[in-house]
């Protein structure tokens, strides 16, 4: 908070601000997503806000046209292929264990 917004508090404000804060949190306690309003422990619900936030994020990337897929589509197989450090066989079975 000093750091980031020292003309927003005052030195004598931080201890009262922590306190409101502050709480101890139990690791079965449920609480509400904020934007699904489903209920989830505190653990489930900060992987759960994570998907919440990339779904988010995705939404708000422009949608490519129909042209600039093709233009993308043609540049990724006129690029040079680079030969692999693995044989086919060794790539096939390293695709089945992980």
């Amino acid at each position: 908070m000093r750091q980031h917004h020292p003309d927003k508090i005052l030195e004598t404000e931080l201890p009262i601000l922590l306190d409101m804060c502050e709480r101890p949190a139990c690791s079965d306690e449920k609480d509400a997503c904020p934007l699904c309003l489903e209920e989830l422990t505190l653990l489930e619900l900060r992987s759960h806000l994570a998907a919440h936030l990339e779904d988010l994020a995705l939404f708000v990337l422009p949608a490519g046209t129909d042209e600039e897929s093709k233009d993308a589509a043609s540049d990724i197989a006129e690029a040079p292929q680079q030969p692999s450090e693995y044989s086919n066989d060794d790539e096939r079975d390293s695709s089945k264990n992980g």
